[in-house]
């Protein structure tokens, strides 16, 4: 993928620096609908942001019963997400590709350095929290 095509995936972003450094570090996926990114008590381990696609995010009860929460749209990441990598906690929530999903996933560690480093980052992290 290309910085231009990039872009048109994430029309927020407009430091080229940014742009780079987030095809240079994160991982480009293909899900299958149903593909189960996140399940509950696993570890966060990267930063979704959805390009196509929809990811469907559920809290699951002690019974397994599934209560959705809100779908990950293309551009957004995810807040539950965001709030366990930052605290090292496993996760709450269980995360379902919709529909065929393309999506790109940043590692935790470069999430923390471009937080400080990137304004647009951190512009779009705080973002997702509201």
């Amino acid at each position: 993928m290309s910085i231009e095509e990039l872009k048109k995936y994430l029309p927020g972003f407009t430091d080229p620096a940014l742009l780079e450094e987030i095809l240079k570090e994160g991982k480009i996926m293909s899900l299958e609908q149903g593909h189960i990114l996140m399940e509950p008590g696993q570890y966060v381990k990267m930063v979704p942001i959805v390009l196509e696609g929809y990811i469907k995010i559920l809290r699951v009860d002690e019974d397994g019963k599934e209560l959705f929460l809100y779908y990950l749209d293309p551009g957004e990441t995810c807040a539950l997400s965001l709030t366990c990598c930052s605290a090292s906690k496993p996760s709450e929530i269980k995360a379902v590709a919709e529909e065929k999903t393309l999506m790109i996933g940043i590692p935790i560690h470069i999430h923390e350095e471009w937080t400080s480093r990137f304004k647009q980052w951190k512009d779009f992290v705080s973002s997702t929290y509201q």
